[in-house]
């Protein structure tokens, strides 16, 4: 199936040779990056037993009308279940 477009032009003109970097491996596209791991690192914990903690929603405001136990138990983290959805 031909690629139509300005696209299909740059794509027909270049190898994908040129792109063996490791952070392009999604086959031949350039600048593919996994920033999708970047963003979970940053929102996900391992423990030392191996689960996978989150933070809990509806701690970031409003929180004037949110009574104290509802903000302290906001603080604790949650459990996560692990699902692999890329291989």
């Amino acid at each position: 199936m031909p690629i139509n477009g300005s696209v299909g032009s740059y794509w027909s003109h270049t190898s994908s040779a040129q792109f063996s970097s490791p952070c392009s491996s999604y086959k031949g596209i350039p600048n593919a990056t996994s920033k999708y791991r970047e963003a979970s690192a940053k929102r996900f914990i391992v423990t030392g037993t191996g689960k996978i903690v989150r933070r809990r929603t509806g701690k970031q405001h409003l929180l004037r009308k949110k009574n104290a136990k509802r903000t302290r138990l906001l603080k604790r983290f949650k459990s996560t279940a692990v699902t692999t959805t890329m291989s």
